[in-house]
């Protein structure tokens, strides 16, 4: 349903008590005790009085907001996408004093959320956006910083984007003036800071713009030069250098919300809340609930299926495609592209775990291929070399087929991949980028030294 066609409820209060109750329930219970019908009627009837009836929400929204963090998380993409819809209905209707209120709890849920990379991350960071647009700049900030340090890089890109948006956007003197302003400020520096590091461009690039947005609101010198009080000298100078070039540009946007609008094209990760391609299908269910039952086997059932089947593959394009078993070729690598697309955006991380799998596959196939590989009667090892180049190309072949299967287990690994090249960074000082190559020249050199190895050994064996 989208918000144009939510209804009024004839008895809000009844409805009110109703819904709190079945989103308590459902945060609480567990997984195969689930009742996933109430849960979703309890979420539609919030829309609705949040929509029609907001006053009703006000005294309920603690409660309301802690049901629907649990639904957030929910392993059922249709209760995720209802609830991140809540979200947005509850930030453009409510009291903003209210929601503002609520924003520690939901901020850190939403950002975590945006890490997935699909359409439900998207779904996640627009409502993000929602808060910039809606709601206090430096409430909004507060709530976001303690998440600039998760360990997956594309909730640091995402909760960057907005914390520049934030830093922008906020009023004269909202960085000075109390002690809440000056810890506000504090907090949100020793945030951005460690961002101007990051393997990817665009993160970087939130990083130094909020940086100097930050120097901007400051009333002198002498203050921003407080702040760098605390930082190592190689630190000190970074921060000097990105206030001495100005703000970057802003970076193309390929995959997040638009915090105050146009500023970035729209995204091509997946579709914005309510669009018809994020609408998993609810099988028959409408703002009814479980009262439009007749026929819910079935219609349920195909719900699920379609819910199901908009999870599957990493790359967007679901299914479909026509022309019987050509048209799943094509479809199986354009997903396969596609996710090798999305490992890019997480920057060297998804590189990095990227390379680390590829690495895997061609030792275990070349191997594999090898071992069952017969050499002709006294072949030399130079032959043996050119043999095994044309087995490298048959790995090659079928490392084709593979890749979707690489690029979802490289997309999971990138947050465990960035902490690896975090870690190595505090231990032996080298640069963030420093650790790719070491990684990457680690990974060819340890593959090539194998492959000759087994070359070698399979050709003097033969003599």
């Amino acid at each position: 349903l989208t918000t144009e066609q939510l209804l009024p409820l004839e008895t809000p209060d009844a409805a009110l008590r109703k819904a709190v109750k079945s989103l308590t329930t459902a945060a609480t219970a567990k997984p195969m005790e689930l009742d996933w019908l109430a849960q979703h009627e309890g979420l539609i009837t919030v829309r609705r009085l949040v929509v029609h009836r907001g006053r009703t929400v006000i005294p309920a929204l603690h409660a309301i907001v802690l049901g629907v963090i649990a639904a957030i998380d929910a392993l059922r993409s249709s209760i995720a996408k209802l609830a991140m819809q809540t979200v947005v209905e509850m930030t453009t209707f409510l009291d903003p004093r209210a929601m503002e209120a609520e924003l520690d709890y939901l901020a850190p849920a939403l950002a975590k959320k945006s890490g997935e990379t699909n359409w439900l991350g998207v779904a996640a960071d627009d409502a993000l956006a929602g808060f910039i647009r809606h709601l206090a700049d430096t409430r909004v900030l507060a709530s976001l910083i303690t998440s600039a340090k998760h360990k997956n890089p594309t909730v640091r890109l995402r909760v960057a984007t907005h914390v520049e948006a934030c830093c922008e956007g906020a009023a004269d003197g909202a960085f000075y003036g109390s002690a809440a302003s000056r810890d506000l400020l504090e907090k949100t520096f020793a945030a951005v800071v460690p961002l101007l590091e990051e393997g990817a461009a665009e993160t970087r690039a939130m990083a130094k713009r909020a940086v100097c947005h930050l120097q901007r609101h400051l009333r002198g010198g002498s203050e921003f030069d407080k702040l760098l009080k605390g930082l190592p000298e190689r630190k000190k100078q970074a921060v000097r250098d990105v206030i001495e070039k100005g703000p970057p540009p802003l970076p193309p946007r390929s995959g997040s919300a638009t915090p105050r609008g146009g500023r970035y094209p729209s995204s091509s990760l997946g579709s914005p809340i309510g669009s018809p391609k994020s609408a998993g299908g609810f099988g028959g269910l409408d703002e009814r609930g479980s009262g439009s039952s007749r026929g819910s086997s079935r219609g349920t059932s195909r719900g699920a299926a379609g819910s199901s089947r908009m999870s599957i593959g990493v790359g967007g394009g679901v299914g479909g495609g026509g022309g019987g078993v050509a048209g799943w070729i094509r479809a199986y690598f354009a997903r396969g592209a596609a996710a090798a697309e999305k490992v890019k955006a997480l920057g060297l991380a998804g590189v990095t775990a990227y390379g680390i799998f590829n690495t895997l596959y061609y030792t275990l196939a070349f191997t594999t291929a090898w071992t069952l590989r017969t050499l002709p009667p006294e072949t030399t090892v130079a032959t043996a070399f050119k043999i095994a180049a044309e087995t490298i190309s048959l790995v090659w072949a079928g490392s084709q087929v593979t890749k979707l299967a690489r690029a979802g287990l490289a997309l999971a690994s990138a947050p465990r991949c960035d902490a690896l090249m975090r870690w190595m960074v505090a231990k032996t000082g080298m640069r963030y980028e420093a650790t790719f190559t070491v990684i990457t020249l680690g990974c060819f050199l340890g593959s090539a030294g194998l492959f000759a190895l087994l070359i070698v050994a399979k050709a003097t064996a033969g003599l």
